[in-house]
């Protein structure tokens, strides 16, 4: 049932990041994309990441009362964060690189667990006042870190060709 969940994490993480090289780029302003349904799309969904953190939250906070199947979880991630956490993960790494900097995304890169931390650190610091983690939330971070380390240990390797 976890696996839907750190996936998730590793997407707000390494997407979140990534998309901190191109998306300025594409889907604002004058980009080269900025028009498409994708980055209309993508700027909808990020005008609405505060939303989608706190859905997140609730869910990691109230985690251990789920009891539906693994499928259901990974969809009710899905529809908190859409688009693969793109957009919501973009969100926290600018928040992050505007109250701790950019050289704390390049530490913590391939460390899922931490990036939320530095988020919920800097969230505490900026003045736009984006959401926290809850205290239970944070802990369910902590306990999923505990138990699987940097997600990096734990992925497959891809095969030859793939």
């Amino acid at each position: 049932m976890e696996a839907a969940l750190l996936w998730d994490l590793d997407q707000l993480q390494a997407e979140g990041i990534a998309d901190q090289i191109d998306k300025r780029v594409t889907c604002f302003r004058e980009g080269i994309q900025a028009d498409s349904g994708w980055a209309i799309q993508f700027r909808e969904l990020l005008d609405q990441a505060s939303m989608h953190i706190a859905r997140f939250d609730s869910l990691l906070a109230n985690l251990a009362d789920f009891s539906g199947d693994p499928e259901s979880l990974e969809a009710r991630i899905r529809s908190i964060l859409p688009m693969s956490a793109h957009p919501t993960g973009y969100f926290m790494a600018i928040i992050i690189r505007q109250e701790l900097g950019a050289g704390i995304l390049r530490e913590h890169v391939g460390n899922p667990f931490v990036f939320l931390r530095d988020y919920d650190q800097a969230a505490t610091r900026s003045p736009d006042r984006p959401p926290v983690f809850s205290p239970e939330a944070l802990r369910r971070i902590d306990a999923l870190e505990e138990r699987y380390g940097r997600l990096d240990r734990i992925r497959q390797p891809r095969s030859p060709g793939a």
